[in-house]
């Protein structure tokens, strides 16, 4: 089922609450709430660093997340029909996947110890319907970062 504006719209209020979470801790449901309600023309800018703020009560544990995400450069975005060039650290990360609005895999490449970038080339896109999608790279410790791409 495809989704127009106007049906997001109407669960804007749900969607709200989600996108305003932590992706810390919610997860890849926060980015695709945020990606739905940017389709349906509501944008807000989302301050990551101060949401997912932790308490200074939790000694040894480091909030690296907001730095990850800042480090993760998608270009172009939105996408047509052309590639999607990714840039991020070397040291990061094991994998690199596409998904879509459901969190189906569409594709996965593993990426090289050392590689600091990755292009999807366009043949990803010329059979996928516009929608939003999400760009996921994951660590050998399955630490993941989540990126919504939109496809035009």
């Amino acid at each position: 089922m495809i989704l127009t504006a106007s049906q997001i719209l109407t669960d804007s209020m749900t969607l709200s609450a989600i996108a305003d979470d932590c992706p810390l801790m919610s997860g890849e449901s926060v980015f695709l709430a945020r990606s739905l309600l940017a389709y349906a023309g509501i944008m807000k800018d989302y301050d990551d660093k101060t949401i997912c703020q932790l308490p200074k009560s939790r000694p040894g544990f480091t909030n690296t997340f907001s730095n990850q995400i800042e480090q993760v450069q998608i270009y172009p975005n939105p996408v047509k029909d052309d590639r999607l060039q990714v840039s991020f650290p070397s040291h990061t990360y094991q994998h690199i996947e596409l998904l879509n609005a459901l969190g189906q895999r569409i594709t996965t490449q593993p990426l090289s110890t050392g590689q600091q970038n990755y292009t999807f080339s366009p043949s990803t896109f010329t059979r996928l319907p516009a929608g939003i999608y999400t760009v996921r790279l994951t660590s050998k410790d399955r630490e993941s970062v989540a990126i919504p791409v939109v496809l035009d």
